[in-house]
């Protein structure tokens, strides 16, 4: 595996330069990389304060230097920089084009450019050498030269994080279980009383649920709970419990999902429906139902009981809506949007608002962390639905294509049914009714249904990779994400809330 040497990253005066560095710094830790902060701004934005205020010139550069002075301080002063190796330089004002050459110059292995919508950059860009990725990019970003770049196509609005496919992807974050080391005991408690509640007589239904245990494993729900509560006021005795509610009506949904999709895998391990047939796992999903509303009608406050019954009613309609919609390739994105913010975000954002709620938050943050919550749920949606066209299924864990196959409409298709031109589409359309096969169940690991569908799932990937659509996708879950981070602003600072910042960008990062 690719592992980077020197990573350069430019730092502009925007709000999401520390996320930047944020990201960058994950992947120097996890790699011994040596960091290169590149300071600059855009030389444009010294005339707009120049004919904005009247200041002169110098006067306004000199005000620019100290703000890029006060801004690398506090960077370096964060807790994740700390045992990384880091250089700082100011370089003033520097068009995108001389930032590529600065990169070779210092020899950088990885170069890490942040949102720079002036020169037509909206998406992190991930990439190897900064010639490799302007050779490699399906479509360039503007001011990257000797990138591939079709004249004819529409001004670029995105930068190809991922040209290459997800397995191939060098870039590692920091570990989960790093972020979540604040919480560990609370995790641990969550995991205890998971297996408590869901005790039984019948050794038939206890592996059932230990197996089912096994493939809810990121436990990003219940982190969610626990940190919001911790990162917002007074943790409580009932924190626990509510955490584990919420793990058990997501666990319940994923027995559930895997049924509807005919999945065979999930985290590496065989569906509950692949073991124990659909009849055993409709069962299970409603024996964990079950048992969450038992546990959350027996907290004295009954807040959770009630609002998480709301929660899970708002998730199966999300469901619905999307077996409804399933084979509709006119699908709207915004409906998109409504069916992944009922059958997926609207948990995150549950898991926020009832961990401030628990702490006796004020409501300005219980807002705060609903809305965190409903972002980073958005885009770990989109995420995945990206991995589901371009994962590698032995990485991420769970039977891929499934979405192609039981003709669920996603952000990828979506941009590029709307984007591409009118060949383009009709030979899209003709590619997912070719994946999608004969009907019956979706495909098990290894065996991804007839030769002919799995060439129509292949092409449909190519397609969705040169278009740019899986990178314009990506580039809406970072723009999510960074609004997201936005709600944390009005949290004190804490080890608590640092964890939330990064739990939002392993959303972003994650691979399975």
């Amino acid at each position: 595996m690719f592992r980077p040497r020197r990573i350069l990253v430019p730092v502009d005066l925007s709000p999401g330069a520390e996320r930047t560095v944020r990201t960058a710094a994950g992947m120097a830790s996890g790699s011994g990389a040596r960091l290169l902060l590149f300071h600059v701004f855009d030389s444009r934005a010294v005339e707009d304060v120049f004919n904005l205020h009247g200041l002169k010139e110098a006067e306004v550069r000199a005000r620019m230097k100290a703000n890029a002075e006060e801004t690398m301080k506090r960077i370096l002063g964060r807790s994740w920089m700390k045992g990384l190796r880091a250089e700082v330089r100011y370089a003033g004002g520097l068009p995108p084009d001389e930032i590529v050459k600065a990169a070779v110059a210092w020899k950088a292995d990885l170069l890490v450019l942040g949102r720079r919508k002036r020169s037509g950059l909206s998406h992190l860009l991930y990439g190897r050498t900064s010639d490799t990725v302007a050779r490699e990019a399906p479509c360039a970003p503007a001011g990257i030269p000797g990138a591939k770049h079709d004249p004819a196509a529409p001004p670029p609005v995105y930068a190809p994080p991922r040209a290459l496919p997800m397995n191939e992807t060098t870039l590692q974050g920091p570990k989960l279980s790093d972020l979540l080391a604040p919480v560990a005991a609370d995790l641990a408690s969550v995991e205890a009383l998971f297996r408590e509640t869901c005790e039984s007589p019948h050794p038939l239904v206890r592996e059932m649920v230990a197996h089912s245990q096994r493939f809810s494993g990121k436990r990003l729900r219940p982190a969610l709970v626990v940190l919001s509560g911790r990162a917002s006021g007074a943790f409580g005795g009932e924190h626990v419990p509510v955490a584990v509610v919420v793990e058990m009506i997501h666990t319940a949904t994923l027995v559930h999902d895997d049924i509807l999709d005919e999945a065979m895998l999930r985290r590496k391990v065989a569906s509950c429906n692949a073991l124990y047939g659909n009849e055993g796992a409709v069962l299970l999903g409603d024996f964990l139902l079950a048992r969450a509303f038992a546990l959350s009608a027996s907290l004295e406050n009954r807040f959770a009981s009630r609002y998480l019954a709301d929660v899970t009613a708002e998730v199966c309609q999300g469901e619905i809506l999307q077996n409804r919609e399933r084979g509709n390739l006119d699908l709207p994105e915004d409906r998109y949007f409504e069916i992944i913010r009922k059958k997926t975000a609207i948990l995150y954002a549950a898991a926020g608002e009832v961990g401030a709620r628990y702490a006796g938050a004020p409501e300005a943050s219980v807002r705060a962390l609903h809305a965190y919550g409903l972002g980073i749920g958005l885009a770990f949606q989109i995420v995945d639905d990206c991995l589901d066209v371009d994962g590698d299924e032995g990485e991420v864990g769970k039977s891929l294509g499934t979405d192609v196959a039981k003709g669920k409409m996603t952000l990828p298709v979506i941009h590029f049914l709307r984007t591409a031109p009118a060949s383009e589409r009709e030979a899209m359309r003709r590619l997912l009714a070719g994946a999608a096969g004969a009907d019956g169940p979706a495909p098990a690991p290894g065996d991804p249904g007839t030769a002919a569908a799995r060439a129509a799932r292949e092409k449909a990937r190519e397609h969705l990779r040169r278009r740019g659509s899986i990178a314009f996708s990506l580039g809406r879950a970072e723009g999510l994400v960074e609004e997201a981070r936005g709600h944390l602003a009005g949290l004190p600072p804490s080890p608590f809330r640092e964890a939330l910042h990064g739990l939002a960008d392993y959303v972003l990062q994650r691979k399975r």
